[in-house]
């Protein structure tokens, strides 16, 4: 839901090129470079009279010719004739000058800007993190470009661009500030990393950038940049770092909790003490990482490795994709091998979830998985609500936003996953399954990817991996009856491969011919649970 978005009757723009549309809808291009300067003239000052010195001034750079009187009313006829009835009755005409008339802040892209400025400080002064970064966020979203983009007049840039970069560059800080208030680490590293490029010796992102990666658990990288930063201001200012940047400096090398080096962020900011209580009852934790181990190999399933990502990419529609096939056929390997492949692409964390779909002792129940999700987000059971629907709701709410990997792993059903599925389009979630799960797909958009067994080729390179190639050269006829008697399946291929690394000295032809061991070796590893690095 946006917040403070309503319908638009009409609208001025000049964050990037000028941009007019009606109270229809419709958009107007106003082609003369000098018509959409008088425009311009006139929109950075609304309300306002506009004298025909100023504007004349403005229109020939200080260097007017006899004629600009008169060509200033030719143009601002032209203009009229151009917008139509509708926009052009906002132009009017006062003794000596102009006037733009404007009826609300929401009229204008730039006052709607300034705005959306004035309540996101106050939402930071009351420590509302989640709206001040909404809403700077949408002011942000305003910008089109650089303002005034196509407005070739050096005296009316050089006099209005500063201060609308100005608002932009405050917008950025804010938004920087309510990741930082709202624990959204990673975010708010990402975006000081951009904005610093820009800005690269303003120290007050640079604090912030510290305060961003130690907060998220990168402490490393933290000390270095400092170090960097340091460097840069000595070679280009010939100064040291300000006192706030050596104090969270000294803390993050004592390795402080990332609440003290946040205090500092906060007093530097002269936060109120209102907004105190919040960030300091935060749980400033990193964010979770909390795939199991990387799969130590992934074989014969490139391709469907591939399609994966391409299901699953950032440009894509899809945001569920459902692994599914027999037991042991490597669903959790896929999923894991991917989704570490992927880990960078979401800064805000990845979470995984054993369903436990056909465990001995049943399925996890999707109420307790959502308490557990919540808890692994950084909100304990004694702040969850007591209802599932509102701890459901609570889920919805943390997660909106971010930029969150999930792996639902051995899922049961439908009504297992559904209440776990992330809302809006910023996650990606892998679902793992025995079953189609074709509620999922059907009502939940899931895409479904549907593992085979390996084919003996890939069931063969699965053995030779595991065994090497010494223990298996001049193998082919053994290797081939142990990948029948495994079924291609890559968890079968891998208990037995197990089983023959444990006892070097028996030969393959030896293991494959005793129908009975291998028997006895399959039904226990079926059940024996699930080992990590097992392709299942």
């Amino acid at each position: 839901m946006r917040v403070g978005r309503g319908t638009r009757a009409m609208r001025f723009g000049l964050l990037g090129p000028i941009e007019l549309s009606d109270g229809d809808g419709r958009s107007h291009v106003v082609p003369a470079a000098k018509q959409r300067a008088l425009l311009a003239c006139l929109l950075v000052r609304p309300n306002q009279h506009v004298t025909m010195d100023t504007l004349i001034d403005m229109l020939w750079d200080g260097a007017a010719p006899p004629s600009a009187r008169a060509a200033v009313l030719n143009y601002v006829t032209r203009l009229r004739r151009q917008l139509g009835p509708e926009l052009a009755a906002r132009v009017r005409t006062e003794a000596g000058g102009y006037r733009l008339e404007l009826r609300a802040a929401d009229e204008a892209d730039h006052l709607q800007a300034g705005a959306l400025e004035q309540r996101a400080r106050r939402a930071v002064t009351a420590g509302d993190w989640p709206m001040a970064l909404e809403l700077a966020g949408q002011a942000m979203e305003l910008w089109r470009g650089e303002p005034l983009q196509d407005v070739p007049f050096d005296r009316l840039r050089a006099e209005h661009v500063p201060p609308l970069s100005g608002l932009q560059l405050r917008l950025e800080e804010l938004r920087i500030d309510a990741a930082l208030g709202a624990a959204r680490f990673d975010q708010a590293a990402q975006w000081l990393a951009e904005l610093l490029i820009r800005h690269p010796l303003r120290e007050p992102l640079q604090l912030r950038k510290l305060v961003a990666l130690h907060s998220a658990g990168q402490r490393a990288e933290a000390l270095a940049d400092y170090h960097r930063f340091c460097g840069l201001l000595r070679a280009e200012l010939g100064v040291g770092p300000s006192q706030p940047l050596q104090t969270a400096h000294e803390l993050i090398l004592r390795d402080a909790a990332a609440g003290a080096v946040l205090e500092v962020w906060r007093s530097a900011q002269r936060l109120p003490a209102g907004a105190a209580g919040p960030v300091a009852a935060a749980r400033f934790e990193p964010p979770p990482r909390q795939l199991p181990r990387a799969p130590r190999l992934l074989v014969g399933r490139e391709a469907e490795s591939k399609e994966l990502g391409r299901l699953l990419a950032p440009a894509t529609d899809c945001q569920v994709a459902l692994l599914t096939g027999p037991a042991g056929v490597g669903k959790t390997t896929l999923a894991l091998a991917w989704a570490h492949h992927a880990a960078d692409r979401f800064p805000d964390g990845q979470l995984f979830v054993d369903l436990k779909g056909h465990a001995a002792d049943g399925p996890v129940d999707p109420r307790r998985a959502v308490s557990v999700l919540l808890d692994c987000l950084g909100v304990p059971s004694d702040r969850q609500p007591a209802t599932f629907e509102g701890r459901t709701a609570l889920y919805r709410s943390t997660v909106a936003g971010r930029r969150l990997l999930f792996v639902f792993d051995d899922a049961r059903d439908a009504e297992q996953v559904r209440p776990l599925l992330p809302p809006g389009t910023n996650c990606r979630t892998v679902v793992t399954s025995r079953q189609p799960l074709a509620a999922l797909v059907v009502a939940d958009g899931a895409e479904p990817l549907p593992l085979e067994r390996l084919s003996p080729d890939g069931a063969r390179e699965l053995l030779v991996h595991r065994l090497g190639a010494a223990r298996t050269s001049g193998q082919e006829a053994a290797l081939a009856r142990l990948v029948e008697r495994c079924g291609r399946l890559p968890l079968a291929l891998a208990v037995v491969a197990a089983d023959a690394a444990t006892m070097p000295q028996l030969s393959l032809e030896a293991l494959a011919a005793d129908t009975a061991h291998l028997n006895r070796l399959l039904t226990q590893g079926r059940s024996a649970g699930r080992p990590a690095d097992a392709a299942r």
